[in-house]
Parts: structure tokens; sequence; C-alpha cells
């Protein structure tokens, strides 16, 4: 883990970030988490309602580079799959569903109103390069392309979700997850859906401590091949 002091110039910009006042009588690290940074105050994150408060990794990242303080490992890169001009593409790293991807905006806001044109532009085709490579190259039955926005501090991101066979077939072997046909009106046929398969992909590949076996590429080797998909639309 990487830590390193920051100024309070530095203080003033997270602040802002946060949208929220920060104290400058304290000493304050950067700690790196993977795909976010938390702001430390005597060893402890800040927290509201008892969940860590985060900045969009590429945010802060990109802020003390310029600024030059402070030297960070490769831990939180190894995930990076993409970079443009204006969006970062990693895997998630919570996620051990190997190729679920996150598409995030390097501006920091909410709204695809707030973003440049140019921004806009980006996003069709990104969504296109990286749907095909999840369907082609790694032979996803589907994929899933989300925005959701319920968790407060993030930059506005995309959940690109890849659905394979196995997948589906360890969530049919899963009785617990009967439990959701009760929610909707009966039919004939056995059947899922996008809410139910990705309430599973998250339970089960994001939250769980064990994780369910993977078939296939692991995630590391899922990132190697999408980092070779250069022209995956053409």
């Amino acid at each position: 883990m990487a830590t390193s002091q920051i100024s309070e110039e530095q203080l003033t910009a997270m602040a802002a970030a946060f949208d929220r006042s920060v104290p400058f009588d304290v000493n304050f690290h950067i700690a790196e988490t993977g795909t976010t940074f938390l702001p430390l105050v005597d060893g402890k994150a800040i927290r509201e309602n008892g969940r860590a408060l985060s900045t969009e990794r590429l945010e802060v990242t990109q802020f003390l580079q310029i600024k030059g303080d402070t030297q960070l490992d490769d831990h939180s890169h190894k995930f990076k799959i993409l970079e443009t001009e204006h969006w970062l593409v990693n895997h998630r790293t919570d996620s051990a569903l190997p190729g679920y991807l996150m598409i995030g905006s390097k501006k920091f806001t909410n709204d695809l109103w707030e973003l440049p044109e140019n921004a806009l532009a980006e996003l069709g085709p990104l969504f296109a390069r990286f749907q095909r490579a999840l369907r082609l190259r790694l032979d996803a039955k589907r994929v899933y392309i989300g925005r959701y926005g319920h968790m407060p501090g993030y930059p506005i991101h995309f959940h690109v979700i890849p659905i394979y066979n196995w997948v589906e077939s360890l969530f049919w072997q899963d009785e617990r997850y009967r439990a959701l046909a009760g929610f909707g009106e009966p039919t004939e046929e056995l059947d899922t859906d996008g809410a139910e398969l990705t309430f599973f992909v998250w339970r089960e590949f994001c939250e769980r401590r064990v994780p369910p076996p993977v078939s296939g590429p692991s995630v590391s080797e899922i990132i190697g091949i999408l980092r070779g998909t250069d022209r995956i639309t053409q």
C-alpha cells in the first residue's frame, strides 16, 4: 500500500471533490485501495453513515501526478485496460467475475449533460468495442451495460457485465435464487432476466468472501486480452 503526505492545497482540491470541508490540522495521507483512494484522518478513513467516502481513482491520481508530490505503486494500475481523452476503462477491482468492466468519466460529474460533446461522442464506440470483445473474444452469452449512480463520491460511470453460460448455470444451480420468481407473475417457461442475473453477479462475485469457481480465463488473463483489443470494432 502506497501512502504519501499531501499539501494543504491538495487537501482543498480533495475537499472540493468530496463536496465537504476537510480539517487541515491533522495529518492526511492518500491510501491506495484499488479503484479508489480514501482520505485518512489519523489513520482512519473519513466516513459518512458508516460508509467510507471516496473519489474516483483517476481524478486523485492525475492531481497528485501534476503536483509531482507522490509516487504510487503499480497496484492501482494493474486493473486498467484503456484510457481515452475523457474515459477510463478498468476491470472492476472487487469483482471475481472475469470481464466485469467499469467505464468511468475522467471529469468529476454525476450527470451526462455536464460532459463535453467529445466525451459523449467517445462513449458509444467504447460500449461497442468492449461489448464486441466480451461477446466475440470471450464468448459471453450476454453483455449488460448499465449506469446506477447510487454510490456517492464517484464521477459518472457504467458497468459492463458479461454473462457467460457458466454464470447462468451457477444461477440455476443455487436454489436460494428461486425465491426471486415469487416477485413476478408466474410463467410456464423457466426463465430469468437481467435484473436477477445482475443481482446474482453482485452478490456472488462482488460481495462474497469466497466467490463461486470461475470457468475459463482468469481476471488477469482477461485484462491482458482486453488490453490487446485496440481495433476490436474494425
